[in-house]
């Protein structure tokens, strides 16, 4: 990631994006599929998950595996997208916004040094991970190896005043991948203020859920549900989380469910087979917001 440290007033930094006013969105693909490390620890071993029929192969750069934290600048980026195509104005794969607004929307509560340096590694990492899929998005499938951010640059104030450089605008362009699916598969989800609060399987979970609870339920075998969260720890504490999702009952505007088919009456399970539901809450009519946000193509 460049890091240009320049006189922000000087050098006429372009137009912000930010800040966002809407929800945090997401598009439905990137909800629904294992892209990310599940793992707080440097992940420099190359992933690939199969998921149906879906193949994804995912290499480390220098810093590692971009993980499901550092999702959160993608998801960011992506609903500053979103709400320009809301308002009927043209979109392109580059945003400028400042990481103060990140922290914001995102919630974290008065940002320090750590928080800023995190947000550089995790720009990092969304730059040199490589990333090769069957998925398609806006029609296309992308044959090669590509990045979540193809430029990624940090502005800074020069600090000759006080000493003390600060990080003034980000410039990111998105990868094609990604703003395809934004622009024009537009299947877009708003995401709860709590999943920010949320632990890395917590984080999945809730995703699969939003992605697939529309119409009611969802209903799947335990081996289905753990090829696509992605994780690399065994099934057996994979179904323990679980469980302890469901006994906890915290995950937002879902619940977990972990129970045993021994008759095999289910459609898509064995007998003796652990089913998995994901639900959507009751919810107070009166505060209910729209589900899926559809755009109007610009």
């Amino acid at each position: 990631m460049a890091q240009v440290r320049n006189n922000v007033e000087q050098q006429g930094v372009l137009p912000l994006d930010c800040p966002l006013r809407g929800e945090i969105r997401g598009e439905r693909s990137i909800m629904d599929f294992p892209f990310f490390a599940l793992e707080k620890k440097t992940q420099l071993d190359e992933i690939e998950h199969s998921v149906g029929s879906t193949s994804i192969k995912i290499r480390a750069g220098g810093g590692g595996i971009a993980t499901m934290y550092d999702k959160e600048i993608l998801l960011y980026g992506a609903s500053l997208i979103c709400e320009r195509m809301r308002r009927g104005e043209e979109v392109t794969q580059e945003i400028v916004f400042t990481a103060h607004d990140f922290f914001r929307a995102t919630g974290t509560r008065n940002p320090g040094k750590r928080n800023y340096d995190r947000f550089n590694e995790a720009l990092s990492r969304l730059q040199g991970t490589q990333i090769q899929t069957n998925l398609k998005t806006g029609g296309q499938i992308h044959r090669g190896w590509f990045s979540w951010v193809e430029n990624a640059q940090a502005v800074y104030d020069d600090g000759s005043a006080s000493g003390i450089e600060r990080l003034r605008a980000v410039k990111l362009r998105l990868c094609d991948f990604l703003f395809r699916a934004i622009q024009r598969d537009q299947q877009i989800y708003s995401y709860h203020h709590d999943y920010f609060r949320l632990g890395l399987i917590e984080r999945r979970i809730y995703e699969i859920a939003r992605s697939h609870c529309d119409e009611g339920p969802y209903a799947v075998p335990l081996d289905e549900l753990y090829a696509a969260v992605g994780t690399r720890t065994a099934i057996r504490k994979f179904k323990a989380q679980l469980m302890e999702m469901e006994e906890q009952n915290a995950l937002p505007q879902y619940t977990v469910t972990v129970r045993e088919n021994m008759d095999g009456t289910s459609k898509r399970a064995k007998a003796s087979e652990t089913i998995v539901t994901l639900a959507e809450r009751p919810r107070d009519p009166v505060a209910i917001l729209p589900s899926v946000y559809t755009a109007i193509a610009a």
